[in-house]
């Protein structure tokens, strides 16, 4: 019976230790976790910062595209009317042109011009229309939205492959037509709303 009651005087003891351990660990986990997430904002202001960059890079790398689409255009302009008594001045407006190009299509918006709002409009537009398979009204809806918000998304890339492809895909029943999804899809898919993934790759199979 001694014993027994010699016993039970430390078990107050025990308890209070081990709920000094369970304390100390809690404590150390804790600080782990708080140390992982430091570690973790730390990371995602790097990726900002360096998402923010990429999109920089894309925007010129757009428009230069853009200027060379221009100078294509107005040179091959020039070359089939080469026979016209016109063509001297038509190689000075090109000059003037190449300095500051615009494309027949696209255009070069300033940032009092852009319109996110019409952009992601007319991209939804687009996608409306290159689901029901109607390559020309998705190619001017694709343009539209890229010229409301130059490079917004990948919609210039995409108006530019549709284009290239057009003839493929003149025919809504045309095998081309899931290929072209599934490019659209794994070539073009920089910022496109899930949804449109999704039906993309549905539209692939």
């Amino acid at each position: 019976m001694n014993n027994l009651a010699k016993n039970n005087r430390f078990l107050p003891i025990i308890g209070i230790v081990l709920i000094l351990i369970g304390y100390f660990y809690l404590t150390y986990e804790t600080f782990k976790l708080n140390e992982k997430r430091d570690l973790l904002q730390t990371d995602i202001a790097r990726f900002t910062k360096e998402i923010a960059k990429l999109e920089a890079i894309k925007a010129r790398l757009t428009t230069e595209i853009k200027a060379a689409d221009s100078i294509r255009k107005i040179q091959n302009t020039i070359i089939l009317k080469s026979a016209d008594p016109q063509t001297v001045q038509k190689g000075i407006e090109l000059n003037k042109k190449i300095t500051n190009p615009e494309s027949t299509f696209f255009t070069r918006t300033n940032a009092d011009q852009t319109n996110l709002q019409l952009a992601t409009q007319f991209e939804a537009e687009g996608y409306r229309y290159l689901f029901a398979r109607d390559v020309e009204n998705a190619i001017k809806a694709f343009i539209k939205s890229e010229n409301s918000y130059n490079s917004f998304h990948q919609v210039y890339e995409i108006s530019n492959y549709l284009t290239l492809n057009k003839k493929k895909l003149a025919v809504k029943d045309s095998p081309f037509w899931k290929e072209a999804y599934r490019e659209i899809y794994t070539q073009f898919s920089w910022k496109m709303p899930e949804n449109i993934q999704t039906q993309l790759k549905d539209h692939a199979k």
